[in-house]
């Protein structure tokens, strides 16, 4: 059985940004389906709604990384049985650096890296 998930990319309605999901974001495609077969959709409307409130725009990193903690899934009540974040990324294309916090721990500035590419 493959655990591999593909990754779609999606322009954001309200700026035309792009988020990176790892479920299907087709319309339609989850209507008639049952909660535990969408796992993962709720954290992407959780995300979409707290964008919302700033138009899509973040004030960096940071603050887009404090957005994928609201939705960690240790200790956030969902109807998909939580389960576990292995970890979070936030891309910066223009800078070409990634902030990356393994294990939900974001709180933690030892265990928050940056990494840069060339």
């Amino acid at each position: 059985m493959s655990t591999h998930k593909s990754i779609q990319i999606k322009k954001h309605p309200l700026n035309k940004k792009q988020n990176i999901t790892n479920f299907v974001l087709q319309p339609d495609y989850y209507k008639d389906s049952k909660s535990e077969d969408k796992k993962g959709f709720d954290r992407y409307e959780r995300i979409y709604e707290e964008l919302n409130k700033t138009n899509g725009v973040v004030k960096d990193e940071n603050a887009a990384m404090d957005i994928l903690s609201i939705v960690g899934r240790r200790n956030w009540e969902n109807d998909d049985g939580n389960g576990c974040t292995v970890h979070s990324a936030v891309y910066n294309l223009t800078d070409k650096t990634m902030l990356f916090v393994p294990n939900e721990h974001y709180t933690d500035k030892d265990a928050v890296y940056t990494f840069s590419f060339e």
